[in-house]
């Protein structure tokens, strides 16, 4: 403090010319920083997380469908009928295993990929079952049909979507945990813009 007052008038100016540029230069800098950690949570909730839970809760939804076109065909009577229910079935199962596909590359991280391996074991054993039913309906067994849904599709299928419905618990709570730090990183960067404004003007 003593070297500053003995300072010249113009020396006085220049340090504190260079002391706000110094600053600005900071806050500038705090600011870039900030707003790209900003934008890395934030590209990460809508190209990896939302995307994510759309697609399994899709892939949920197409799995719904194509059960209860399956519980159709039993109260069928019909040949055309049921062969144009079983042509839902396959169609609306086509459109599940897009999803799927879809949905596995955006599961990079070690909980999602444990998750993942619980989807597909379940995945597994309804794709099975729902083969069976389909091929005991084809062969027109009124009697094996409604057994082979009741204990090979429903049953699959309950432990299907209760892996999906754990797939997408994490994924959400994983945009919730985004989104809690990227308002912390607001808030810091926040108070330190604040903290080097007051500085600058000091």
């Amino acid at each position: 403090m003593t070297f500053f007052t003995h300072m010249r008038i113009g020396q006085r100016l220049a340090a504190g010319f260079a002391t706000v540029i110094a600053c600005l230069i900071a806050i500038a800098l705090l600011g870039y920083f900030g707003i790209q950690s900003l934008n890395g949570e934030i590209s990460q909730l809508i190209s990896a997380d939302y995307k994510a839970v759309a697609l399994a809760n899709r892939a949920k939804a197409e799995l719904g469908d194509a059960s209860r076109s399956m519980m159709t065909t039993l109260i069928m009577s019909g040949d055309e009928q049921i062969k144009k229910e079983l042509d839902t079935v396959a169609s609306l199962m086509a459109a599940h295993e897009k999803s799927m596909a879809e949905l596995k590359p955006l599961l990079t991280d070690e909980a999602s990929q444990e998750q993942l391996k619980l989807v597909e074991e379940a995945r597994a054993k309804f794709i099975a079952g729902q083969a069976a039913f389909v091929k005991t309906v084809a062969a027109g067994d009124t009697e094996g049909a409604p057994l082979k849904y009741q204990f090979s599709v429903r049953a699959a299928q309950g432990k299907y979507m209760a892996a999906l419905d754990k797939l997408v618990a994490h994924r959400n709570a994983a945009m919730e945990a985004a989104g809690l730090k990227s308002n912390a990183v607001a808030g810091k960067t926040a108070l330190l813009l604040l903290a080097l404004a007051v500085a600058a003007i000091a």
